[in-house]
């Protein structure tokens, strides 16, 4: 079992028959499914109640589960990061000013890339 995004540098003798013969491309998530995936992934955790995650998924085209994941991670740090500079009690909430934060953070880390 194996992933790639760039099957192209792959020597051909690896996709011979008993080896990774069966190749499976999965095209990213569309815009609700993108939503769906937000929502597993703050599944859980401390969130405000302004959340829009169709509004996000529209700012994720072309991202992948694992970037989304990546997201909602990033926005968790930021939140807890802010919580304790303002000297918050209790848990800190996920706002959407977090999600936003997050995403413009790892949208400039992708180099605003779009995958295919």
């Amino acid at each position: 079992l194996a992933a790639t995004n760039r099957l192209d540098l792959i020597d051909p003798a690896l996709l011979r028959p008993g080896r990774f013969e069966i190749v499976l491309r999965l095209t990213p998530p569309n815009e609700e499914e993108r939503a769906e995936i937000l929502r597993l992934h703050l599944r859980g955790r401390s969130i405000a109640p302004d959340l829009d995650l169709k509004t996000l998924a529209a700012l994720t085209p072309g991202w992948t589960g694992a970037e989304l994941a990546a997201l909602c991670r990033r926005a968790a740090y930021i939140a807890l990061e802010r919580h304790l500079v303002l000297g918050g009690s209790g848990v800190p909430r996920i706002s959407q000013d977090d999600l936003l934060a997050a995403q413009t953070q790892i949208a400039a880390e992708r180099g605003g890339r779009v995958d295919d």
